[in-house]
């Protein structure tokens, strides 16, 4: 967990995930962020985020939990019309997918590609991806940050 707060009976987790593409721009300082390219791994790393997030919610180590993905990349919040066969397609968290359930590569990913990440994620929640604007950075070329939030809730 990234961060996590307790007030009286109450604890509150938030898992943050921050990926962006390349963008180099100037204000009273420059800013020069990387360029974050696997966006299976990025995908697969948040819904992974909020599975853990479930897992501490039901063994009551938190009441609430939340996770945050902050992204100027477009890859993520935008659904792939070009790749149908998506190694990662289950993991897409494109604006108004709903997820639930298992989610696993597909049997052609690469041992690779999933290294590390090859256990599939069950999530016991239903989430809905609801991406919203933060800030758009005026430079020689504009980009939009945008950021999604997941929140998990305790069962009782």
């Amino acid at each position: 967990m990234d961060i996590y707060v307790k007030k009286k009976n109450v604890g509150v987790g938030i898992e943050l995930k921050y990926r962006t593409r390349a963008f180099r721009f100037f204000d009273t300082e420059q800013f020069d962020l990387k360029n974050h390219s696997a966006h299976d791994h990025g995908r697969y790393q948040f819904l992974r985020d909020i599975q853990r997030l479930e897992l501490f919610a039901s063994r009551r180590w938190i009441n609430r939990g939340y996770a945050v993905f902050l992204t100027n990349d477009a890859a993520y919040w935008e659904k792939n019309k070009r790749k149908k066969q998506a190694y990662d397609r289950e993991f897409q968290i494109y604006e108004g997918r709903e997820i639930s359930g298992r989610l696993k590569w597909d049997k052609r990913t690469s041992k690779g590609t999933k290294k590390g990440m090859e256990d599939p994620i069950d999530l016991v929640g239903h989430y809905k991806m609801h991406w919203r604007d933060y800030t758009t950075v005026r430079n020689e070329q504009p980009t939009v940050f945008r950021y999604l939030v997941i929140e998990v809730i305790k069962k009782d």
